[in-house]
């Protein structure tokens, strides 16, 4: 499975992988890199919750994420930011 931090959410509910998969993983990467943390990056680390309460949270915390304005605001950013 790797590491649950970069893990996609279809990981997270045990189907069967693809290149989605892989390209979702590598965009949790690149914020990680871009960032220096990731917003589920203490559940992750946590060691008092068994995996499966680890998993369910940590994947509930990606599609919040997902779902969030945060997307929205980075592409303002850029547009904004863009000079020619």
């Amino acid at each position: 499975m790797g590491d649950i931090m970069y893990a996609s959410i279809s990981n997270h509910e045990c189907r069967e992988q693809s290149r989605r998969d892989d390209l979702e993983s590598c965009v949790y990467m690149i914020l990680h890199m871009m960032t220096g943390y990731l917003p589920w990056s203490n559940l992750a680390q946590n060691q008092s919750l068994e995996p499966e309460q680890k998993n369910e949270k940590i994947m509930q915390m990606k599609l919040d994420f997902l779902e969030s304005d945060y997307w929205n605001r980075a592409s303002v950013k850029l547009t904004h930011d863009s000079v020619f």
